[in-house]
């Protein structure tokens, strides 16, 4: 595999990491969610690259050969979700995702070890997230521990299954 190389996504790239959040969620997340489950948290921006994490420089895009394999970020200022029964304030890993056909080569686990460095060099000694089910098992492997489910409700019904979780960091 190429050399991945990580760097600060720029809000000129919101289309096309909106674009590779999409594919990525529809190909990883059918084995979890319903497709009218994934259309409704991708219409409803549930599921989304976070331009204010791009505004806020938290957010980083991981590229092989000039290409985008994946992003993700985190925070301590916007929650995944407002209202989850996490800790506040907190440092939240977010909007983590990785091309389909990339997954399972260490793309997302560079993009983890970024935003957990950049929560840890912040002052953060635990890390919280909402993972989609999909990424339940890739979370656990990296020493997340499960707090919790929870049903995000998507607008015009149904909900959003997610799993809270956390970890220490350092």
């Amino acid at each position: 595999m190429e050399q991945l190389t990580l760097r600060t996504a720029r809000p000129d790239e919101l289309p096309a990491l909106s674009a590779l959040v999409a594919r990525s969620f529809r190909a990883l997340g059918a084995a979890c969610y319903t497709a009218a489950e994934i259309e409704g948290a991708l219409e409803h921006r549930l599921i989304r690259a976070d331009a204010r994490l791009v505004e806020a420089g938290s957010y980083f895009v991981a590229e092989l050969g000039g290409t985008m394999a994946g992003c993700g970020g985190w925070s301590d200022t916007f929650p995944t979700v407002p209202g989850l029964s996490l800790p506040a304030p907190r440092a939240e890993v977010r909007a983590m995702f990785v091309a389909p056909e990339l997954a399972r080569n260490g793309v997302g686990r560079a993009l983890l070890a970024a935003a957990e460095g950049a929560a840890l060099e912040a002052g953060w000694t635990r890390a919280h997230l909402v993972a989609t089910l999909s990424g339940v098992p890739f979370y656990r492997a990296c020493g997340y521990t499960p707090l919790g489910d929870h049903g995000v409700p998507i607008p015009g019904g149904g909900r959003l299954m997610v799993t809270l979780m956390e970890r220490a960091l350092g």
